[in-house]
Order: C-alpha cells, then sequence, then structure tokens
C-alpha cells in the first residue's frame, strides 16, 4: 500500500550521514506495530467473510462491504500522509495519526465481535419480543439480522478506514527514521513483521479459541477479535515508546525546506496554518500536483501496484469462502458444523500460507543483488536486482491465478494458497524499497 506521497521525495534529498543508523533492536521496535497491524488484517480476512454470511449478508452485497479495503487505501493514505507530513505534535509527526487511528480500529474490532449482541440489545430497547426469537422472518428475529448486519458492515468500514490511519504513519517511519543506506533493511523488517502477523493471526484463528481461553465466548469470532484487540494494543505501545521522532514547529519561513530538514532527523519548522480554511484547499491540491508530478520510476511502481492490487484484493478477502465452497462439494453446507469446520480449514491454508510468506521474506533478500540494477541478469548466477524479482513474482502470481480453474479439492486449492507466498513476500517489501530509493 502506498505510503506519504512527500517522505519518499525528500528522503533522498537526505545526507545518509544525518541520521544514526539504527540497531536490530531499534528496527524491530520501528516496525512491530506492522505486526500487530496484520493481525488484525487476518481477523478481516481469514474470517470476515464467513463471519458476514453467517449474519445473513448476500454474496452480492460482500463485494461493496470488502470495497472498503481499496477505498480507505485511496483516499486515506495521502490524506493522512501529507497531514502527517506537516503535524506540530509533540510526540511527533506520525505517532499522534498512528495512536488516533489504533483508537477507532480497538472500537470497530469491539463492534464487529458483538454485533449481533448490540442488535438483541437494541431491539429490547425498541420494545420487540423475542418469545419467537428462535422463528425465523419473525418481527425480532427480522431486526436482530438486519440490524447485526448494519453494525459489522459500519465496524468493518471504520476499521478499515483507521487501520488504513495507522498503517500509512507506520509504514512513513521507515523512511523518516533510518538513515537512506538503512531504508532497504528497514523495508525488509517491516515485510517481515507483516508476515509475523499473518503467521500469528491465522495460527490463533486455526485453534479452538473457546475452547482453549479461559472466559466464555459465543463464537471463534468474537475470541479471535479480543486477542486481535490485545495484540495491537502492545505492538502500538511497543512502536510508540520506542520510536524517537523529532517534533516539527511551527514558524514563518520556507516550510519545504525546514521539512526537509526535520525529516533528516533534525528539528524542523514549518509556517504557521492560515486562519482560513486554505489549508485544506492547499493539501487536496498538493496531493493532486505530488501525483501527477512523480518521477517516472516512483509512478512506474504506483502503476504495477494499482494493478496488482486488482488481484490482491479478491485472493486475501475470498481464499477462505474459495476453500469452503470446494469442501461443499462433497458436504452439506446447511450444517453449522460444516461451515465452522471449513472456515478453520481455510484459515490453515492461509496459516501455511502465512509461514511460506514468513520464509520467504527472510531467504529472498539473501538472492537479491544491490548492484544488478534493473536488470534480469546479475554479476552472481545465483542473484537478481530487487527490480528484476519482483517482476518474477509478479509472473508468478499470474500463474498461480490462472490455475485456480483448474482446482478441484481442497488439497490442490492449499497447494495454491501457499504458493502465493512467494509474491506476497515481494508485494510487502519491493515496491516500498524501490520508492523508499527516490
Amino acid at each position: 500500500r502506498p505510503t506519504s506521497s512527500s517522505t519518499s521525495s525528500t528522503s533522498s534529498a537526505c545526507d545518509a550521514g544525518e541520521r544514526k543508523p539504527l540497531t536490530a533492536g531499534q528496527l524491530i521496535g520501528m516496525t512491530v506495530l506492522l505486526a500487530g497491524i496484520q493481525f488484525v488484517w487476518t481477523v478481516e480476512l481469514g474470517y470476515g467473510t464467513p463471519y458476514l454470511l453467517s449474519l445473513g449478508l448476500s454474496k452480492p452485497l460482500m463485494t461493496l462491504v470488502w470495497m472498503a479495503g481499496p477505498l480507505s487505501g485511496l483516499l486515506i493514505q495521502p490524506i493522512v500522509g501529507r497531514l502527517s507530513d506537516k503535524c506540530t505534535s509533540s510526540l511527533g509527526r506520525r505517532r499522534p495519526y498512528i495512536i488516533g487511528g489504533a483508537a477507532f480500529v480497538i472500537t470497530s474490532v469491539i463492534l464487529i465481535a458483538y454485533a449481533k449482541e448490540a442488535a438483541v440489545a437494541m431491539a429490547r430497547i425498541a420494545g420487540l419480543s423475542d418469545d419467537n426469537s428462535g422463528v425465523p422472518g419473525s418481527d425480532y428475529q427480522s431486526f436482530v439480522t438486519r440490524v447485526s448486519i448494519v453494525i459489522a458492515v459500519v465496524g468493518f468500514y471504520v476499521l478499515d478506514f483507521s487501520i488504513n490511519t495507522s498503517q500509512a504513519c507506520a509504514r512513513a517511519l521507515a523512511l523518516d527514521i533510518p538513515p537512506l543506506q538503512q531504508q532497504d533493511l528497514a523495508n525488509a523488517y517491516a515485510g517481515r513483521m507483516l508476515n509475523l502477523g499473518s503467521v500469528t493471526g491465522y495460527l490463533v484463528g486455526f485453534m479452538d479459541l473457546r475452547a482453549l481461553l479461559p472466559w466464555q465466548t459465543d463464537s471463534q469470532m468474537q475470541a479471535l477479535c479480543l486477542i486481535a484487540t490485545a495484540v495491537f494494543a502492545v505492538t502500538i505501545t511497543w512502536t510508540c515508546v520506542c520510536v524517537r521522532e523529532v517534533p516539527l514547529a511551527v514558524q514563518n519561513g520556507d516550510g519545504d525546506s525546514q521539512l526537509a530538514a526535520s525529516e533528516c532527523g533534525q528539528a524542523g519548522t514549518r509556517p504557521a496554518a492560515p486562519a482560513d480554511g486554505g489549508e485544506w484547499a492547499g493539501m487536496f491540491s498538493a496531493i493532486v500536483r505530488g501525483v501527477a508530478q512523480l518521477p517516472t520510476p516512483v509512478q512506474r511502481v504506483c502503476n504495477v501496484q494499482l494493478f496488482a492490487w486488482m488481484a490482491w484484493f479478491p485472493f486475501l478477502f475470498f481464499a477462505t469462502s474459495w476453500v469452503t465452497e470446494i469442501m461443499a462439494r462433497t458436504g452439506d453446507p446447511s450444517d453449522p458444523a460444516f461451515v465452522e469446520r471449513a472456515t478453520r480449514a481455510g484459515s490453515f491454508a492461509l496459516f501455511l500460507y502465512s509461514i511460506a510468506s514468513l520464509g520467504f521474506s527472510m531467504l529472498l533478500p539473501v538472492f537479491i543483488d544491490d548492484e544488478a540494477g534493473g536488470s534480469l541478469h546479475s554479476r552472481s548466477p545465483f542473484k537478481l536486482s530487487l527490480r528484476a524479482m519482483w517482476r518474477v513474482s509478479l509472473a508468478a502470481m499470474g500463474g498461480i491465478l490462472l490455475m485456480t480453474y483448474f482446482v478441484a479439492d481442497v488439497q490442490a486449492a492449499t497447494v495454491l494458497i501457499i504458493a502465493m507466498a512467494f509474491p506476497w513476500a515481494l508485494a510487502m517489501w519491493a515496491p516500498f524499497a524501490l520508492v523508499g530509493e527516490y
């Protein structure tokens, strides 16, 4: 996903020597928030579709719900990037937005987990009797079904928009904090944290949490949401405590040059905001100009990302339900036990996929030749440039997705899901590292 539009351009202007190199512990502290973010994403990706279907949402309407992901990335990330670039909080430029987004993330996850319970409470407040609550089509049951769907859908939309707020700023830290020569390494750490969050999230989702947790929950989804909330809170606290940002001071002067100085780790300033509402118009104008004036290499990365994520979103949101549909060819989809078993089978396939992604994210940097340029050829017979490796991964992703047409059983579906780990490991690392070079 894209990060702040202005951050990448100014980072290349900084002298690498002006930022202190980070230790491994500091790199972990800076990027561990991404593991918590990805853990929350696994709740939505692995269980979101089956959960909404269990509430009664139709499949055609499901696509409108998952439109929140790309829509929030399109709208929120450039706006948050621009606003955080000029944030003058004593906490720094990124942390206020990370913390604010996190508050909405936690609220929305709890709202999703208890959507049905909230709908039942609202039905009682409205005076509806639950005497016939088990009868489909009764006023009480219809009210609870409709309201629980609305609450869950609103929760998912709030979750997508708020988590993109935190993720945009968390990604920007990898450009703000380390020196230029460490930015590839910082993005590699970010990719590893994302994959670590996936492994942990899908592993926890595969377990029978209702039997393992010491407190009572009504569903697997509720238990998973509560654990995700705790993991997210711990990781965001870790990052906010470990990361040291230089506050941006308000002062009349050249805002652009002072902003660049701040991004180099120096105490920066920016002009005082105008009293009228012209700053918002200026912000949107700057975003449009920034998109239009992107350097050609960065524009090419963005173009590739646009089409690549057209393929990634259907895979991420519907992989679990795809496994369920394959299992339904030989099972009874009306049986609640079958639905639970099929959902966990899909979660297990994604768990194996996330393990493979983590392995690839740690192994692939060994085969990257930083001096190879954009060619597919390298001085070493066993190495490729990062650009070339990304090209190979995208070609592999296209071939894997085409092979889904021929899948006839769960085992074959699991193999293809695991195979997607190779392109995913590059997707979480390569584009951000390439943008950081300019």
